[in-house]
């Protein structure tokens, strides 16, 4: 079945500007890496919704050799806490000593106190910050928040706390300080937010030195790539070796009591014992030009090694026109991700490749690129079509690394039912949420590919050549003078003039497979340099409107734009979009070599191949008649059995990639995963592995065929929910996904158990941490930046309310899920307390809500729209079995930018966590439905002489492509003199939708 569709295809963009301005540099002076004094603290709050602040601890620590030691400790605390309170605050301090490790005279044993927190901020943090101290903490955003007393919005988006106010006599207000300067913040996602300080209106040659805000949280991820707890980071330090303690057994109760002082006391000293284990680590990175507070994930430590390597980035270096990108950023295409076999339980064998990105890199020879002196756009045509007419012929051909470097080149491709990635709004409930499908693809206006998407066409639809209009390569010139060895982690040497970085570190990770933390960093470093860095792309929110250029492939428009996308330094898109476009190639050739001996495969999953096998091959029994899903009239190809392949023919496809391994240790890079094997211990023999899956990401490996053990689940889609099992010490894995797996296989008719957690029908929790002014503003300023509330899934549909009226409802932020459907509950439009429901409600007061009950049984409702069921249709909630591509034909080509999380921005209300582009308009308009139909009624060549329109703009409105509203005007004025008047002489046109040029002046 044909489905006509507009496609989105990513643009690169540039600011409009007549002038270029040169970078200046602002004589900052030097910093060191680590100030010589950190400030760690950490504050305690009320544990209502409010999170009003109670008190804090602090330490000041001095950089002795290595180490930071305490110098001075204290404790701050709130004026408004009750007397009971101060007292409780007064018999702490008298029974405490100072936890000092610096020695002096005299020797400093008590706490400093301060007896409010603007007390604190004028003797402690205002000096620290003025001096270049480093200011630390543990989500070091959210105690800022609680210093700060009041905030605006940022030019990018974020926040600026004003921390200190001064009172205005002549307003008789209180205003910012003038003196201090306010502190910004822009999140980056819900982990990671960028701390800087600003400057005050006054004595600004005060502070002279930069702010040194560092959550190590976020320094802990740039080095190991996860987030985890401040418990769990001491956890996984202790096992390293460390000294570190841990944190206390209790749970806030928004009170001062002498176990919350102790429990935040601790918190302090253990942030500080933290400081010093990631400071060791981070040291081991022979990296002068990081700083540590500004190591915000692993892609920072990559972009270092690269500076340190003295590779210029490629935009500084080579002279790239602003078309070129567009042609590269318009053949960018994220990972694979797709189910293949819906709802339907097969026995499989999952397949995955060696450090994917590094060896495409590898393959496709990009250092070369990277390292070039310069870079030239040959056109290739006539090589193009040349070496596509080899391919189609010999096919076994992109089995020899030898083919690889000859892919680096992008097409112009008019396509005619290709095997290509499409982009587009597949569900039409959902027009917002694009997907990327590798499908067949049919477009009148040719489309810019990169060429390992080109050739994955050709392994994919038989042999069929696209239609090449025209091709260049990518050509390296010539090698960069001045590149500089360096030793990866301080013992890995790399040298970039004679090593393939990629290659290298792959290579080297392998041979330190027993240094466990060794081979850990390389990954991380590798993994993160391969392709992040090359597309990287930040949003910036500019004061003012601004022309923006758009170019994407042969499109190029002009707009005016508030928020635009700046590329990151080492931004390349040439580079980029060949590098997923070569992992997409490998997956081609998984799946070629797959069908190709008979079989099928349940999903893949960017750089994983997950095939339907068994011991001895032969069919699976499929989707019985008999599972819950099944209906009478239900089409019996939803049914079929499924061929299966033998483990021995899936262990022989693994090693036909043996010959694209580009590294010296050998083997196959289509790996089979330990996941396949008994307790992941490929010495013990396969395990009875099966897999089901509903679409891409959302699957699960189990043991057994009535699923015993759940062995890998993945929950995509459930991100925004809270975790409602109490997590067991020292239990780092995904529970949650598992015991919701667990429900739903229960629920498909495959685990057997009867067994209903307790947890089931208990409310359903989203987590909002209150990141950006957009979420605060949804939540009518109820919470302050930075705040974690709950906020329970509402089921609107049994409130007929408008959506103005719809509440919106928060709760204090707390894990025990136990204590959710009692809690008191706040709607942020009116501030009235509510109660929840997950049943019937039979009050205004109280709300109806969903459970997790609801959440699990809805869950196989998401359906792989991007792709038709084994009949032919699209494939929808209900769709069981194999699945087919869909022939996508392309309705017209609108053009976005970089995916961003919609959570984020939206907060509470909308809790799906799907992504969603910038889409950048050029002022033209396509004909709606109605007016499409009316044209039918006209022949080409009447249309064509009443409007005074070519033959070519004619056929591109009734073929739904957009055009200026000035020629769809002419269109919108034949169909009027052609309506019948009614009987007082006026168009008939009552009734009528408005057309195309009617809805763009509205």
């Amino acid at each position: 079945m044909d489905e006509y569709r507009d496609i989105y295809l990513r643009a690169h963009t540039a600011k409009h500007s007549d002038k270029v301005h040169e970078k200046r540099n602002r004589g900052d002076p030097p910093v060191p890496k680590w100030p010589e004094h950190a400030l760690i603290f950490d504050t305690e709050t009320r544990t209502d919704v409010h999170q009003e602040l109670m008190f804090g601890f602090y330490r000041i620590c001095r950089l002795v050799g290595d180490t930071y030691l305490c110098e001075s400790e204290g404790i701050v605390y709130s004026e408004a806490i009750t007397k009971e309170e101060l007292n409780q605050i007064g018999t702490f301090v008298l029974n405490s000593l100072a936890d000092v490790e610096v020695k002096q005279f005299p020797p400093e044993t008590r706490l400093q106190v301060h007896r409010s927190f603007p007390d604190f901020m004028t003797k402690v943090f205002w000096p620290a910050v003025r001096k270049g101290w480093a200011i630390v903490g543990f989500n070091l955003a959210f105690d800022l928040s609680r210093l700060s007393r009041r905030w605006r919005r940022s030019l990018k988006g974020g926040f600026r706390f004003i921390l200190s106010l001064q009172f205005d006599y002549k307003t008789r207000t209180w205003n910012s300080h003038p003196y201090r300067p306010e502190i910004k913040l822009d999140a980056k996602d819900a982990h990671t937010t960028f701390i800087t300080r600003g400057t005050p209106r006054f004595r600004k040659d005060e502070w002279r030195n930069p702010g040194r805000f560092l959550d190590v949280g976020t320094l802990l991820f740039s080095l190991f790539d996860k987030h985890v707890s401040l418990d769990q980071w001491c956890a996984e330090f202790q096992k390293k070796g460390y000294t570190i303690d841990r944190k206390l057994a209790h749970e806030p109760s928004g009170r001062v009591s002498q176990e919350e002082l102790r429990y935040c006391r601790q918190d302090v000293k253990i942030t500080h014992q933290l400081l010093n284990a990631a400071k060791r680590e981070f040291d081991v990175h022979p990296l002068p030009n990081l700083l540590p507070d500004e190591a915000y994930s692993p892609a920072s430590s990559a972009k270092s090694y690269m500076r340190e390597m003295n590779i210029t980035p490629p935009l500084e270096k080579f002279k790239v026109s602003d078309e070129i990108l567009g042609i590269a950023m318009q053949a960018y295409f994220g990972g694979r991700a797709e189910v293949h076999i819906r709802r339907t339980r097969v026995p499989v064998i999952r397949l995955d490749f060696v450090s994917q990105y590094c060896t495409v890199n590898t393959l496709l020879r990009n250092w070369e690129v990277l390292t070039a002196a310069s870079v030239e756009f040959p056109d290739a045509t006539k090589d193009v079509r040349q070496l596509l007419d080899m391919v189609a012929r010999r096919p076994d051909l992109c089995f020899d690394r030898q083919l690889w470097p000859q892919l680096r080149f992008f097409a112009l491709i008019r396509p005619e039912n290709d095997t290509l990635p499409v982009r587009a709004a597949y569900n039409d409930k959902e027009a917002d949420r694009l997907n990327i499908g590798l499908n067949y693809l049919t477009s009148e206006e040719p489309i810019w590919f990169a060429g390992p998407d080109v050739i994955s066409s050709i392994l994919l639809t038989g042999g069929k050549i696209p239609r090449i209009l025209k091709a260049i390569r990518v050509a390296p010139v010539g090698r960069q003078a001045g590149l500089n060895p360096v030793r990866l982690l301080g013992k890995v040497w790399v040298d970039p003039n004679q090593d393939d970085f990629y290659k290298h570190v792959v290579e080297q990770k392998e041979a330190h497979k027993e240094d466990v933390n060794l081979k850990k960093g390389l990954k991380c470093i590798g993994n993160a340099g391969a392709y992040g860095p090359l597309v990287e792309l930040n949003e910036l929110r500019e004061s003012t409107e601004v022309k923006l250029n758009v170019y994407s492939g042969e499109h190029f428009h002009q707009q005016t734009i508030r928020e635009r996308e700046v590329p990151g330094p080492f931004y390349f898109p040439p580079v980029a979009s060949l590098i997923t476009a070569g992992g997409r190639l490998l997956l081609a050739l998984a799946e070629k070599s797959v069908t190709d001996a008979g079989g099928v495969y349940l999903f893949c999953d960017t750089d994983s191949l997950c095939t339907v096998a068994n011991e001895n091959g032969g069919y699976s029994r499929g989707g019985a008649r008999a599972d819950l899903g099944y209906a009478e009239g239900a089409d019996p190809r939803q049914f079929a059995p499924v061929p299966c392949l033998s483990r021995d023919r899936v262990i022989e496809i693994s090693m036909r990639f043996e010959s694209l391994n580009p590294y010296s240790f050998g083997g196959t890079i289509l790996k089979i995963e330990d996941v396949n094997y008994i307790d992941g211990d490929p010495s013990k023999g396969f395990r009875d592995l099966y897999g089901y899956a509903i679409s891409a990401k959302r699957y699960c490996l189990f043991e057994g065929k009535q699923a015993r053990k759940i062995v890998d689940a993945k929950a995509h889609g459930i991100g925004y929910l809270m975790n409602p099992i109490r997590r067991k010490a020292d239990d780092h894995g995904d529970q949650f996904a598992a015991a919701f797996w667990r429900v739903v296989l229960q629920n498909e008719g495959i685990a057997l158990t009867t067994d209903e957690p307790d947890w089931l029908d208990r409310p359903a929790m989203m987590r909002i941490p209150v990141s950006s002014p957009a979420v605060v503003g949804r939540l009518k300023d109820f919470c302050k930046p930075y705040d974690f509330v709950l906020a329970p899934v509402i089921r609107e549909a049994d409130l007929q309310l408008d959506e103005e009226e719809k509440p919106i409802l928060v709760t204090r932020f707390n894990k025990n899920s136990e204590e959710w459907s009692a809690a008191t509950y706040y709607n942020v439009r009116s501030g009235e307390p509510y109660s929840i429901t997950t049943g019937e409600s039979g009050s205004d007061n109280v709300i109806p809500v969903r459970s997790y009950r609801s959440v699990v049984n809805a869950y196989v409702n998401n359906a792989e729209s991007k792709f038709n069921g084994p009949d032919g249709s699209q494939c929808h909630p209900w769709t069981r079995g194999i699945l087919q591509r869909m022939h996508v034909l392309a309705m017209g080509h609108r053009y976005c930018g970089k995916e961003f999380k919609r959570k984020l921005e939206q907060g509470p209300v909308d809790h799906e966590v799907e992504c969603q582009c910038k889409v950048y308009g050029n002022g033209r308009v396509a004909a709606d439905a109605e007016t499409l139909r009316q044209l039918t009624r006209y022949s080409e060549r009447q249309i064509r002489a009443e409007t005074e329109l070519g033959r070519d703009t004619v056929r591109l409105i009734r073929h739904g492509e957009q055009v200026k509203p000035s020629t769809m005007q002419r269109i919108t004025n034949f169909l009027s003199r052609k309506q019948k008047p009614d009987d007082q002489g006026r168009a008939a046109t009552r009734g009528r939708k408005p057309n195309a040029i009617q809805k763009s002046r509205t």
